[in-house]
Formats: C-alpha cells, sequence, structure tokens
C-alpha cells in the first residue's frame, strides 16, 4: 500500500484530534535553503514493540553522521503518524513510507537515551538494526519545501526490549 503523498483540504494550522493529541505550529518559519521548518511544542508520544529494521543511517553517509534516518515498524505508530499528519495542509509527504508500511524517523545519537529491561539508562548497542524496542517519538514541526509538508519526527528515548537480526539488510551500507 503506497502512502507517499496525500491531500489534506483542512486549512487550519491548529487541530484538535482527540483531547490529548494537538499541534500548534509557529507562525514563523525557520528558512533551511528552500526548506521551511515551522517548530511546535513538542508533542511526545510512546509507542511500545516497534522494530527498527535496519541499522540508522543517511543515505551516501561516512558513518560517522550524528543525526540519522531511523525506519520503525509498528502498527501503532504508523496509526499515530497519520493521525497527526492529518493537521498538514496541501500535498504532505507522509513519514509512513513504502511497501513494508514503516514511519522514518530521525535520531540524534548525542541526545538520544537507551534504556535496558529494568528501565535503567545503558549504553547504545553496537548494531540497532532488528531491535526490538519500546520508544518515545518527539513531534518537533514540520517543513514546507516545494509545494509539499511535513512532519519533523525524532526518537528521543529507546527502552531495548529484545536483539534480533536486521529485517532486511539495508542496501545502503
Amino acid at each position: 500500500m503506497k502512502r507517499f503523498l496525500y491531500e489534506n483540504k483542512d486549512m487550519t494550522t491548529q487541530t484538535t484530534m482527540s483531547d490529548n493529541m494537538a499541534l500548534t505550529f509557529a507562525d514563523k518559519a525557520k528558512v533551511l535553503g528552500a526548506t521551511s521548518f515551522f517548530p511546535c511544542k513538542w508533542e511526545s508520544f510512546r509507542v511500545d514493540g516497534c522494530t527498527i529494521l535496519w541499522e540508522p543511517n543517511v543515505y551516501n553517509g561516512s558513518g560517522d553522521e550524528n543525526r540519522v534516518n531511523a525506519c520503525i515498524q509498528s502498527e501503532g505508530l504508523i496509526e499515530k503518524v497519520l493521525e497527526y499528519e492529518e493537521v498538514l495542509t496541501g500535498p504532505v509527504a507522509s513519514a509512513v513510507k513504502g511497501e513494508m508500511d514503516h514511519v522514518k524517523v530521525k535520531i540524534t545519537w548525542d541526545k538520544i537515551r537507551f534504556y535496558d529491561l529494568q528501565a535503567e539508562l545503558t549504553e547504545r548497542p553496537q548494531r540497532l538494526g532488528g531491535w526490538t524496542c519500546n520508544i518515545v517519538f518527539a513531534i518537533k514541526g514540520k517543513w514546507v519545501s516545494h509545494g509539499q509538508s511535513g512532519l519533523s519526527i525524532e526518537a528521543t528515548d529507546i527502552q531495548l526490549v529484545e536483539a534480533k537480526q536486521a529485517v532486511h539488510k539495508n542496501p545502503f551500507l
């Protein structure tokens, strides 16, 4: 099922989606080249039982990057992200991607915290691809570029549950 782009005709910048889900974006954007970023008050939520499909990375990167992309598979996460994306206007570049139905999020290595099953802080594992985890995500804002918009979603905390072999080998490593 393809969900890369869909049209949302709701032209409001603030939408209350349920009693505890609301996003309000700043009126002024930070301009980064052709992309404008509108921050919002961080909206955090936790999703249990997520699978990190393969090792987080940056396309064509050296492997030394601090901010990387992670592909997370979880039905609960997909539902939550699609619900949050309803506040976006115009053509939406969804964070929900492709045939494997996963969500693309950011990880910043020097900011993310890792926890063990006893909820104690722990070191980042050598390999993260394939892990089953409980993850706290934050919506940091929205970006607008070339007539499309999307959410900036970042993993802020990961509780390591079970190490498995990566579901798929990342073709870019």
